[in-house]
């Protein structure tokens, strides 16, 4: 695998999705470095990047990638549930704030425009957590937020 990119979800069944300085969404995640597992990878990306702490992933299937100039690759695609966002910070590695969003899974891949893989991923994610109610897409404060169990 090339890449590790998380599905994160709150205990309401929402995605986290990060946008950058231009409003483009992405997930967390990147690429792993030496001797890194799928899993540690994921949960080092969203540290730095959103300050996102989780628990262990599961796995939900690959994606790939095909790029101007560049071989296809694969980017391993994980799910996990959402422990808590601590305060926003600036990502260690490009020095850039996201923005961080929490969205109905169902309608994350609508945000992300990956088609009919990106809908597969999405209802997959309702393995990893069944909303315990519909609550609906919002902003994350820059202090961060915990979740608890309804």
């Amino acid at each position: 695998m090339h890449q590790t990119w998380g599905w994160l979800v709150d205990p309401h069944g929402r995605v986290l999705v990060m946008l950058d300085r231009h409003g483009v969404p992405s997930l967390p995640g990147g690429r792993p470095e030496a001797g890194e597992s799928p899993c540690e990878t994921l949960a080092r990306e969203a540290e730095e990047e959103v300050q996102a702490r989780l628990s262990t992933p599961s796995p939900l299937g690959y994606q790939q990638v095909r790029e101007h100039g560049r071989p296809p690759y694969a980017q391993l695609r994980l799910g996990a549930l959402l422990r808590g966002l601590d305060s926003a910070a600036p990502d260690r590695d490009t020095g850039e704030m996201y923005q961080r969003v929490l969205i109905p899974a169902r309608q994350a891949n609508l945000l992300l425009g990956w088609g009919p893989e990106g809908d597969a991923q999405a209802h997959a994610v309702s393995r990893i957590r069944a909303p315990l109610a519909i609550r609906p897409a919002q902003y994350v404060p820059e202090t961060g937020l915990e979740f608890t169990e309804e």
